[in-house]
Order: structure tokens, then C-alpha cells, then sequence
């Protein structure tokens, strides 16, 4: 299987229901393909692209029939709706991640919330969790269930390390103390990690959370906006056609392309369908 239509099947895990416009979502979201600017285009017409998109949801119905599951074609038509509604010919995954709690998988089972479930095609992540679910830690959870303050957020009982959840907006788990969910740092306080903080601040190199450093000062991870961490210490971000960084890092809205030189990113949609 092509990595294009492994992250074509594995999209459909990520987003969820969002009204759509009506008309066939598979024709649009090749249209919208071949109207962005992608090097070189996905497929020579839109007729290619409908019947590539098409074999990949044969794929999938397959996949259901051979695993005792369920194949659902409103989840892979909403998956392709909210891309060509939200994202267009954007390339910030941010936008997508923002649905990732309408999960639908279009492969799924029936199993409820708190059943025991079990990945069933560890190469998608289909599971026999009901569609709107996903299996996590052995159990069928709410994608986007948020812990309270007081919460246990991390099991490391036994030398586990189990993620419990993601804490509420306001909050950071705890991971070298109570393994829970605690309000975020304020300024001068102790932190340990990148999201100790309150927003606007960051943990230092002496471990206390305060106004993100500038040019030329240390840092741990962050810096103030347009530096990046490099080496310890705040530098510039390369912009478009400069070398990136030693870390591989571009300036906001960048990426490291070919020959190490910053460039804007393709569309997402670029890689999401593709005849190669």
C-alpha cells in the first residue's frame, strides 16, 4: 500500500461529523486537489483522482468484512467534507486537529464506552469500539474527555507509564510529583516541563516559569516569538529561502524542504490523495 493512501485511510481516524455541503465528497475533495498549488499535481484529472479515492474506500469495506466489523460511508464522507470545508488549500494540520474530538472511524465495532477493546488492524488503528470511540489503554474512551483539577492524569504504578487523559484548559499534569492535574504555574514559580506554565510564559533553565527569553539568552525549549531553541540558546528563525537550522527549524509557517532551505509547505491535501 502507498504511503498517500495509508494517510488517506489513516485521515479518516483523525477528524469527524461537520455538516457538509451537499454533492459527492469524493469529487470534491478532488477538485479541490487539483485547484491547489501541489508540485507535481496528485493526478493528471479529477476522474483519476474520484476513481483512486474510490478503490481506497473498497479498501476499507474490505478491511471491515475481513475484521467483523462495520464500514460507515457518512464517517469517510464527513472525514472528506470537513477537509475541503476547513483546511481548502491550507497546510496548517492544526485546523484538522481542531475536529479530532468529532471522532468517527470508518471502520468500527459496537462496543460502549468503558468496554474492553482490542485493535483489531494495528496498521489503521480500527478497533471494535463504536465509530465515535477510540481504544486507548486496553478500554473504549471519549476521544476528547478532559481531567479537573485533582485528577490522576498518569499511571507509573508497576513501571508503567499510562496516559489517563488530557488535562482541562488552565491545567498541566503533574508528571514528577502528584501525577495530576494542577492549576498552570504562575510566573516565578517551579516548573519542570514545556506545560507547566500559564500561557505567555515558559520554564527556564533554572526551572522557574517567566517571560519567554529573547535573542542571545538561554533557554530550555521555547523562546520569544519569531527565535527559536537552538543549542541552548534564543536565535533568529531562517526565513523563506534561508538554510534551516541545525534542528531542521524554519521561522512560523515554514518548513525544512529540499536542500535544507526553508519553503512554504505544500497543501495537506498535496499528500492526502495521490496517484504514486
Amino acid at each position: 500500500m502507498s504511503a498517500s493512501r495509508r494517510l488517506f485511510l489513516s485521515v479518516s481516524l483523525l477528524l469527524g461529523a461537520c455538516n457538509g455541503g451537499g454533492g459527492d465528497p469524493v469529487q470534491a475533495i478532488c477538485e479541490l486537489a487539483l485547484s491547489c498549488s501541489c508540485a507535481p499535481p496528485p493526478f493528471a484529472t479529477v476522474e483519476a483522482c474520484v476513481a483512486d479515492a474510490n478503490m481506497d474506500i473498497d479498501e476499507l469495506k474490505t478491511t471491515a468484512a475481513a475484521k467483523g466489523l462495520t464500514f460507515s460511508q457518512a464517517c469517510v464522507d464527513r472525514t472528506l467534507t470537513v477537509f475541503h470545508d476547513k483546511l481548502q488549500c491550507g497546510s496548517d494540520f492544526t485546523v484538522l486537529a481542531t475536529e479530532a474530538c468529532n471522532l468517527c472511524q470508518p471502520v468500527h465495532g459496537d462496543k460502549p464506552v468503558g468496554a474492553a477493546c482490542s485493535i483489531l488492524d494495528p496498521e489503521q488503528g480500527f478497533s471494535d469500539c463504536a465509530s465515535d470511540l477510540s481504544c486507548d489503554n486496553g478500554k473504549c474512551s471519549e476521544p476528547c474527555t478532559t481531567l479537573a483539577a485533582g485528577e490522576a492524569c498518569i499511571n507509573t504504578e508497576n513501571g508503567a507509564f499510562e496516559v489517563l487523559g488530557t488535562c482541562e484548559d488552565g491545567l498541566y499534569c503533574d508528571y514528577t510529583a502528584t501525577k495530576t492535574c494542577k492549576p498552570r504555574v504562575p510566573s516565578g514559580g517551579d516548573c519542570f516541563g514545556v506545560d507547566d506554565c500559564v500561557t505567555g510564559l515558559v520554564c527556564g533553565p533554572d526551572n522557574k516559569c517567566g517571560t519567554p527569553p529573547g535573542s542571545g539568552e538561554a533557554c530550555t525549549s521555547s523562546c520569544a516569538a519569531e527565535l527559536l531553541c537552538e543549542n541552548g540558546i534564543c536565535v533568529i528563525s531562517p526565513l523563506e529561502g534561508e538554510p534551516c537550522s541545525a534542528n531542521g527549524e524554519c521561522a512560523e509557517g515554514l518548513e525544512c524542504g529540499d536542500s535544507n532551505v526553508c519553503a512554504p509547505p505544500e497543501p495537506l491535501v498535496c499528500d492526502l490523495l495521490s496517484d504514486g
